[in-house]
């Protein structure tokens, strides 16, 4: 009975889990798709920003924005497809779509490891030299705070969902019905 009620509120979790991340995806799919119709506006604000003084920067810049614009938009439309795996894997009781999800968090943890290092290595930069501004500077202090916080909550949620996923494959009620 126990276990039940614990599958219970791990099932729950995980679909309103998935409903918040389709609900983020999907409003982050808008600028997403915005900048890859204007890459030009956004770098030019980009620059204005936080590179005032420099000019030889800008092909570097639209570059490094082109591929993180186009790496975001493919995270976050996958994002939206896992998602919808998750819910609908959840109320079907599939434990393969689950794992589809737990693929996708666990490449997304990855992906916040390396930005907490890109954006420490970005502070070390512009602190050693005379690179960039002030609100660059406070930029790159947030995201050094964020950066690991979002991860770490990205490895929690992926652990209660792999015990969701181990909760399903060791039900006994699953695999009879499946039988």
């Amino acid at each position: 009975m126990k276990s039940d009620v614990c599958c219970f509120n791990r099932q729950t979790f995980a679909i309103l889990l998935g409903i918040l991340e389709l609900f983020i995806s999907s409003v982050l799919l808008v600028p997403n798709v915005y900048c890859v119709i204007f890459p030009e506006t956004l770098t030019n604000r980009m620059l204005a920003t936080f590179f005032p003084t420099s000019k030889s920067a800008s092909s570097q810049l639209y570059d490094v924005v082109s591929y993180f614009v186009t790496a975001s938009l493919v995270l976050n439309i996958t994002s939206v497809l896992c998602a919808s795996i998750l819910i609908v894997g959840t109320f079907k009781r599939n434990s393969i779509s689950i794992l589809i999800w737990l693929f996708n968090s666990g490449l997304k943890c990855f992906i916040g490891f390396i930005g907490c290092v890109f954006i420490t290595l970005l502070l070390i930069l512009i602190l050693t030299s005379e690179f960039g501004n002030e609100t660059l500077f406070r930029t790159t202090l947030i995201l050094i705070v964020l950066s690991p916080l979002v991860t770490g909550l990205y490895v929690y949620l992926w652990i209660s969902i792999l015990k969701l996923h181990q909760t399903i494959r060791n039900d006994r009620y699953f695999f009879k019905t499946r039988l």
